[in-house]
């Protein structure tokens, strides 16, 4: 969601690759704005909800970078006693100068913005602390990253969501829409992301809650995804081409493999799997 309506970027803008079940998108962060989508949101909180709701917000396309912060901040406003979280994404290679929030003055700036935001919104709103995380790149560089990180611990982010597609193409794919400009997302995320996930946990030592999210298509893709230090998962290139059973399937699978540690829940499960796995060998 961005403040402003934007029908994105002309099409086509989005490429299946079905071999590899990928998917390469230049969207550009199309929506009806925020005020149509907020009319929207509190229609559906009419009714009783048993899932959570998450909204993801953004800068419009072509707003300058202080008006883009304002943009954040709005959204965070509309959202913050609608929303069970918000998404902060900076990361969608889609939208000119986005990803520059990443790196760590540009980040400072913003989190500290966003933060005392959130601060009076608390107070306004009966102590209510709608948590809130950050939308990261599968492709920062690591310098960036713990610079980042290192941010997000000082202002005490709620979680880290971890990842964006990528702008990078891994070796051995070949398919022409491969060449198409625009995030890659899918099977051949995984690696990518899983690596983003690993380094955050180990930077993090498990302070920051991470939201794991790239190449998830089945129960063993999400399944690594904890055991490399996710405490949560999503998905979405897999309902494309999987429909909505594969979530289903993925929490079933999930379950089966957490009952062979014999734990009291499933995080207990992961810990003792993540254990084992630095004893018999390398998370990736």
């Amino acid at each position: 969601m961005t403040p402003e309506p934007q029908s994105g970027n002309p099409r086509p803008r989005v490429f299946r690759i079905i071999e590899d079940e990928a998917i390469v998108n230049r969207l550009g962060f199309n929506n009806n704005g925020l005020q149509q989508f907020e009319a929207s949101l509190r229609e559906t909180l009419e009714s009783p909800l048993s899932s959570l709701i998450g909204v993801n917000i953004g800068a419009n396309q072509f707003s300058a970078k202080d008006d883009a912060i304002e943009d954040y901040v709005r959204g965070l406003e509309a959202f913050y006693s609608l929303a069970d979280y918000i998404v902060i994404n900076i990361s969608s290679p889609n939208t000119k100068g986005l990803r520059d929030f990443q790196l760590k003055g540009e980040f400072e700036n913003l989190l500290r913005v966003i933060m005392n935001k959130r601060h009076t919104l608390a107070l306004k709103y009966d102590g209510r602390k709608t948590p809130i995380s950050i939308k990261v790149a599968p492709d920062l560089e690591e310098r960036h990253l713990r610079a980042l990180v290192g941010v997000a611990i000082q202002y005490e982010i709620d979680a880290i969501t971890a990842t964006n597609s990528t702008v990078m193409r891994p070796s051995g794919l070949t398919h022409k829409n491969y060449d198409q400009i625009g995030g890659l997302s899918g099977k051949p995320l995984a690696p990518l992301s899983n690596r983003m996930i690993k380094n955050i946990s180990e930077i993090t030592q498990g302070s920051i809650p991470i939201i794991g999210v790239g190449g998830i298509s089945n129960a063993d893709d999400a399944w690594q995804k904890f055991l490399v230090g996710a405490d949560l998962v999503q998905l979405c290139s897999a309902l494309v081409y999987r429909g909505p059973t594969v979530v289903k399937e993925i929490v079933v699978g999930l379950a089966d493999r957490a009952k062979k540690y014999d734990a009291a829940n499933f995080s207990s499960a992961v810990k003792l799997a993540r254990e084992q796995q630095k004893r018999t060998g390398p998370y990736i």
